[in-house]
């Protein structure tokens, strides 16, 4: 049968890709930037890993454990959320006597998974990545959705390492509002590096001053005060591929997102009320410059 056939030759020029590659293990390790905006831009890092079985209502979780420090010695147990991953790779997190549903890598182009308050996250691609041991992983892109509207951004999983945003976040905040800004750094198993975000030079980043991702000198915002439209010029020098804009209010809401790639662009902000918002300029998700701005009638 030809179904059969395409099966084993799948096995044969994947075979790296044909595993179970269960997430919750212990043995790994993942590595966050959390990207903060507000009172200065800054960059952490926190590292993550699972350990321990714990018995919970007769079902058995893992611990989750997490270090702030650059070589990731001292671990703290996170005392409120235990995670578990049934036999579909289905993968749970328990907090106060709640079980929600984080990861289903069983799922399959167009299906739909739904979160609580009206929230969805719809599957629209899967393909595979290459770790840096060459092993071959499932991808999944999904778009989310939720109060009737679309989220800006995709969220992307990886099977056996989970989401780009962060592990154990909810994927529809992240990508729907600004209340979590994790990007995963590195993901490592006994002690190897398989995969590394190519937007930054280590598994480890620490940036306490605005200056180091602020490249004031090479955009421009006018005018300042605003009213009913705002440009943003690039220098030449200055990369400006792949880059998206976005506008919050003091509250973190993300009120304008746009997408560009031109050294000029402009944008009309008629819609937004009299006040002070926040100018947040990414390439390739990461912050590369913010400014605050007056909007005036």
């Amino acid at each position: 049968h030809m179904k059969s056939i395409n099966t084993i030759l799948l096995i044969l020029v994947f075979p790296f890709i044909i595993q179970a590659q269960n997430l919750v293990e212990e043995n790994k390790e993942w590595s966050f930037a959390d990207v903060n905006v507000f009172g200065g831009l800054s960059v952490s890092t926190h590292t993550v890993k699972l350990e321990n079985d714990t018995l919970i209502n007769g079902v058995t979780y893992k611990q989750i454990w997490e270090s702030n420090d650059s070589l990731a010695n001292d671990w703290q147990v996170d005392q409120y959320n235990f995670i578990r991953e049934d036999s579909l790779n289905r993968v749970y997190l328990y907090n106060n006597g709640t079980e929600k549903l984080i990861y289903d890598f069983s799922v399959e182009i167009g299906d739909t998974m739904f979160l609580d308050f009206d929230k969805e996250l719809i599957l629209i691609d899967t393909d595979s990545i290459e770790l840096n041991n060459s092993e071959l992983r499932k991808r999944y892109t999904f778009k989310g959705r939720g109060y009737g509207q679309d989220c800006p951004d995709n969220i992307v999983w990886i099977k056996g390492i989970g989401g780009l945003w962060g592990l154990l976040t909810d994927p529809f905040t992240v990508v729907c509002s600004f209340d979590y800004p994790y990007r995963l750094l590195c993901y490592s198993e006994n002690g190897e590096t398989l995969y590394q975000n190519t937007n930054f030079e280590s598994c480890y980043v620490d940036i306490v001053s605005a200056k180091e991702v602020d490249k004031t000198t090479n955009i421009q915002i006018y005018p300042n005060p605003l009213s009913d439209f705002m440009n943003i010029e690039f220098s030449e020098n200055k990369p400006h591929q792949n880059y998206s804009i976005r506008i919050f209010d003091l509250n973190g809401t993300e009120r304008i997102f746009k997408k560009g790639n031109q050294l000029r662009e402009s944008i009309h902000i008629d819609g937004l009320e009299s006040g002070i918002y926040l100018v947040m300029i990414y390439q390739d998700d990461l912050p590369i410059y913010y400014k605050k701005i007056i909007k005036h009638l």
